[in-house]
């Protein structure tokens, strides 16, 4: 009976040193887990902070796309309405070349009239006829 009891002692022993052991198993995974758990937590925010971030850039780029886009449309636009002032001005200047050498012409012809009447007092040229066309 002696015997009996002290392996029922032993046992109880045994059972109680491992109760302890799982007890502190417990423990050190319940840490592990804790930390882990602060990692993770603190690697996904950075990670959805890195999210945000490419998202703004990738928002920031398409913004910028549109405005280059833009840009380039009223470039064109631009060279274009240059082009047609150019071209506009250029006609506006043969033009008034052409008319100021037409009040040239009606002058030198109004000149060379005067002179002629006044050489010629007797001899008048009939209205809405040019010295030229005596020459």
């Amino acid at each position: 009976m002696e015997c009996a009891g002290r392996a029922l002692s032993f046992w109880a022993y045994q059972i109680t040193q491992k109760i302890s052991y799982q007890h502190f198993l417990y423990k050190t995974l319940v840490e592990k887990y804790s930390t882990l758990r602060a990692q993770m937590d603190q690697i996904a925010s950075e990670a959805n902070s890195e999210i945000e971030r490419l998202r703004q850039r990738l928002t920031s780029a398409a913004e910028q796309s549109i405005i280059r886009r833009k840009n380039e449309e009223l470039a064109q636009a631009y060279k274009q309405k240059s082009r047609k002032l150019l071209q506009t001005l250029e006609l506006y200047n043969r033009l008034k070349r052409k008319e100021e050498i037409g009040r040239i012409r009606r002058a030198a012809s109004n000149a060379v009239e005067s002179t002629y009447r006044t050489t010629n007092p007797i001899r008048t040229l009939p209205s809405g006829c040019n010295i030229s066309d005596y020459a």
